[in-house]
């Protein structure tokens, strides 16, 4: 018995093929499916052509219907934007040159303040566009007695949000346990 030959067999060389001849037989292809496709719509469009002008020789004599007459629109209305209208506070330009030059005066604080009533503050933010969005939501939420006060400390501008004011901390109280999801702050108003 002869034995198997388990040797392999020359392969032919392979020869480099050129890049460009994928590229040309895709572009060629792409551009004839296109033809293709654009030939196909034009026909469309032509028979769609053709029966549309028979169609409009058929219904010129079927009568129009009747003209309906337009569903009333929703009477709704809302009042947020009269409520903010009423609500909006206009604020001055602040001359910033006149307060680098001279630092401002501490104020003196009387041992046992008059308090004249209470506020609740619900936030202070340095960009007023997050404390005017606050503030419209409390408008939104029946909260009327809603105001901004802008105020300076360490050389920042802060917004503060704040309701009131309240004549007896009572008020206060109730006010905040209502608006607890924003950790409210009494605050007494002395004078």
């Amino acid at each position: 018995m002869a034995k198997p030959d388990y040797k392999q067999s020359p392969r032919p060389e392979k020869h480099p093929t050129s890049p460009i001849m994928p590229f040309m037989s895709g572009l060629l292809s792409g551009v004839f499916l296109s033809f293709l496709g654009y030939l196909y719509v034009s026909q469309e469009t032509l028979s769609s052509a053709h029966h549309l002008s028979q169609a409009t020789v058929s219904t010129a004599k079927i009568q129009a219907p009747a003209p309906q007459k337009p569903k009333p629109l929703d009477q709704t209305t809302f009042e947020f934007y009269t409520i903010l209208a009423e609500q909006e506070e206009r604020i001055e330009a602040i001359d910033h040159t006149a307060t680098q030059q001279s630092p401002p005066k501490p104020k003196i604080v009387p041992a046992k303040p008059n308090v004249k009533g209470y506020l609740l503050q619900l936030g202070a933010f340095k960009k007023p566009s997050e404390a005017h969005s606050l503030r419209a939501e409390l408008l939104l939420n029946n909260y009327l007695n809603t105001h901004i006060e802008s105020i300076t400390h360490n050389h920042q501008r802060w917004h503060r949000v704040q309701i009131g004011p309240f004549s007896h901390r009572a008020q206060a109280k109730q006010a905040q346990a209502k608006l607890k999801r924003f950790n409210p702050v009494i605050k007494a108003i002395t004078g």
